[in-house]
């Protein structure tokens, strides 16, 4: 599990409906994003598509709860978000939100045939090319996060806010020192899998 820290969850100012949304996106925090071409090393990684099939996403707190289940998140390659939920609500203070990324089960209907294969079923599917040459990176590993706010976030009238699920690409092909992970190595997928997990946290924007 994953903990979220360092978000700003300032008190709304009345208990009246309120504008929430939720996205996920790509973390567009200039300290941590560099672009996806840059490296030490010569090796030029560029990604063209990043998609996960989210298994279960719930946001909860006093007077709300939002769950959502085995659904694809094909992430937009800028500031795009992706959007997950977007209206009024009654004043509510959101306390937790738990996200899952696993292989679809046997039994679910995927409109996307990139999840499942000959070889089995995939939580998180990445295309691009390395050095020039394409790769299709995919993951099966299930990856679990449980973000909390104390104090809660509260939605009102005078103060919504946007739930942002941001993911930070720029470090999923990394080694440490800089130098690229080629997704086309299977003995780099263990590496690739844990800078993945890392990548996740949240931010709260005010409106």
């Amino acid at each position: 599990m994953i903990a979220a820290g360092g978000c700003d969850t300032t008190q709304s100012r009345t208990d009246q409906p309120g504008q929430l949304r939720v996205v996920m996106q790509i973390d567009t925090n200039p300290v941590s994003v560099a672009p996806f071409n840059a490296a030490v090393s010569d090796d030029i990684l560029i990604l063209e598509e990043v998609k996960m099939f989210v298994e279960e996403f719930e946001l909860e707190g006093e007077n709300f709860e939002l769950e959502i289940e085995n659904f694809v998140v094909d992430l937009p390659l800028n500031e795009t978000p992706f959007v997950l939920f977007d209206q009024q609500i009654p004043g509510a203070k959101l306390e937790e939100l738990e996200l899952e990324i696993d292989k679809p089960d046997d039994d679910v209907n995927l409109q996307d045939p990139d999840f499942r294969d000959e070889n089995g079923s995939y939580s998180i599917i990445v295309k691009g090319t390395f050095n020039g040459n394409p790769f299709v990176f995919r993951s099966q590993k299930e990856f679990e996060f449980e973000f909390e706010w104390e104090p809660p976030i509260s939605i009102s009238e005078d103060e919504g806010a946007t739930v942002v699920v941001a993911i930070d690409l720029s470090k999923w092909f990394l080694q440490e020192d800089g130098t690229n992970l080629d997704p086309r190595d299977e003995s780099h997928a263990s590496k690739i899998n844990s800078n993945i997990k890392k990548s996740f946290r949240t931010v709260i924007n005010w409106h």
